[in-house]
């Protein structure tokens, strides 16, 4: 183990002298590369768009969706100037941020049954997790991309300014779809619950007012 350990570092060593000491472990790749004049990384990003689908196109951003194998961690979010990517298990969705929205919320959302994963000075990523049989109230104060990943179905009601009184009903289901993309304006009062025999998961991802 002890000469293995030390070509390895040695290739570290080559990495830093290249002035690639800031980056992961992937700068490895980068010695060889240049050692064998044979490219291993991708040349560009755009590339991985072409072999996306485009599922959301308005005026504040587009939203690009690909199957990629799956991996831990099961979410992974990173930026890069205006996009953002996120791996959801085995979807990679790509963000791009045209721009920001007329409005956006300063401090992020504090419910139950949501879980801040990621921010930045763009976008904030939440987790819904709703458990079968499970009701939460939800008000997003924000425009947002609603990402759902399971199989369930909820039932959506619009709340009354009075207890107990609801304005609206209705149901949603994933209509056979791994993976649904929606684009949503700003959500008030409004009660969901998880009529299916899974946990219900969403991913909500709020553009912030970033320019």
């Amino acid at each position: 183990p002890i000469p293995v350990a030390t070509a390895a570092l040695q290739q570290f060593i080559s990495g830093e002298s290249l002035g690639l000491g800031k980056q992961d472990d992937s700068q490895v790749v980068k010695v060889y590369e240049q050692i064998t004049r044979v490219t291993v990384a991708k040349k560009s990003s755009s590339t991985d768009l072409h072999q996306s689908t485009l599922v959301l196109d308005n005026d504040y951003v587009k939203v690009w969706k690909k199957a990629i194998p799956s991996s831990q961690p099961a979410f992974f979010a990173s930026c890069q100037e205006s996009k953002i990517k996120l791996r959801l298990q085995d979807v990679m969705i790509t963000f791009d941020m045209t721009r920001p929205p007329p409005i956006s919320k300063q401090e992020g959302v504090s419910a139950e049954f949501h879980e801040l994963l990621w921010e930045n000075d763009k976008a904030r990523v939440y987790k819904l997790s709703l458990p079968p049989g499970m009701s939460a109230h939800i008000s997003y104060s924000f425009f947002y991309v609603s990402i759902v990943t399971s199989q369930g179905k909820i039932e959506r009601e619009v709340l009354g300014d009075n207890i107990g009184d609801t304005i609206l009903r209705w149901s949603e289901g994933s209509s056979g779809q791994k993976v649904i993309i929606n684009w949503n304006s700003p959500t008030w009062n409004q009660r969901i619950t998880n009529s299916s025999d899974a946990i219900f998961e969403q991913y909500i991802v709020e553009l912030l007012q970033y320019r």
